[in-house]
């Protein structure tokens, strides 16, 4: 009997780390898509007005980055420092490239700065397809691998 219940609690654990998994990889997606949405805002308003970063950053809202505590932390500090409170929930390589972003945004003129936000959100765009093309296939293993894999030890224990 018990091992039949501990059996039950690995298959339940399992299906709900799926089920975890494939809930982050569709945030992270959503993410890539706000940050992309955020460097295509400050390339516009850049070029069309000249507005300073201060203000651009002050005037932009996005509902996914500001549950994400990227908005409070970019007006209170830098956008490096606000990369770093999402940092966990960002691909490796789209990470690294909103660094260099962070780093170079605000040091040159006008025609530099919005090649610098066009470039940043080709990478980021062809990022978001990337992730996107592969989606369905990785939630479907996301769900299905540990499930399958609690039922194979389950059926081998007992």
């Amino acid at each position: 009997m018990v091992s039949v219940i501990g059996g039950a609690v690995l298959v339940i654990c399992a299906f709900y780390y799926g089920i975890e998994k494939s809930r982050s990889e569709k945030d992270s997606l959503l993410l890539i898509e706000a940050l992309y949405s955020f460097v295509l805002h400050i390339g516009q308003q850049i070029e069309t007005f000249r507005t300073p970063l201060p203000k651009i950053y002050e005037e932009y809202f996005n509902e996914h980055l500001e549950k994400e505590g990227f908005l409070e932390a970019l007006c209170e500090r830098d956008l490096f420092e606000a990369l770093l409170t999402i940092r966990h929930k960002l691909p490796k390589d789209v990470f690294l490239q909103m660094e260099s972003f962070s780093r170079s945004i605000g040091g040159g003129y006008e025609k530099e700065q919005t090649d610098l936000c066009g470039y940043t959100a080709k990478r980021l765009e062809e990022s978001m397809l990337e992730r996107r093309e592969l989606l369905g296939s990785r939630l479907k293993m996301y769900r299905l691998l540990p499930l399958l894999l609690a039922l194979c030890v389950v059926i081998l224990l007992l």
